[in-house]
């Protein structure tokens, strides 16, 4: 009988082995799959990091065309002021001038009529 128990013992012995070999397959595929989760999170900061890099140099890019835009747009804008003051110099110029032909085209017909009075008379 003594036998007998010691045979079941060492079943239960071979059995609880066998369950800590078992355990310990498990955990090695734990720590494996761990690791390759760790690797991805690693790629993941790396991926991110690269982003954040991208993001900052896009940052910097657009400041620069902000301010390069806004300088453009403030030259331009005085050109156009410019240009358009210097039309309405020239359409006030051309008033003035205007102005003095209808004057002469006045004083030219005046005097047609003036001369045709005289040359009438000196006919007479």
């Amino acid at each position: 009988m003594e036998a007998e128990i010691l045979k079941q013992i060492l079943a239960k012995l071979n059995s609880l082995e066998q369950g800590q070999i078992e355990i310990k397959a498990d955990i090695n595929s734990l720590e494996q799959g761990q690791s390759k989760i760790q690797a991805d999170l690693n790629s993941l900061e790396q991926g991110q990091n690269e982003i954040k890099a991208d993001v900052s140099k896009l940052k910097d890019k657009t400041t620069k065309l902000e301010v390069i835009l806004e300088t453009e747009t403030n030259r331009n804008i005085g050109l156009l002021v410019d240009g358009h003051k210097l039309l309405n110099e020239k359409l006030d110029a051309l008033k003035d001038l205007n102005e003095q032909v209808v004057e002469l085209k006045t004083d030219t017909s005046l005097l047609k009529t003036i001369t045709k009075d005289l040359a009438l008379k000196v006919v007479k």
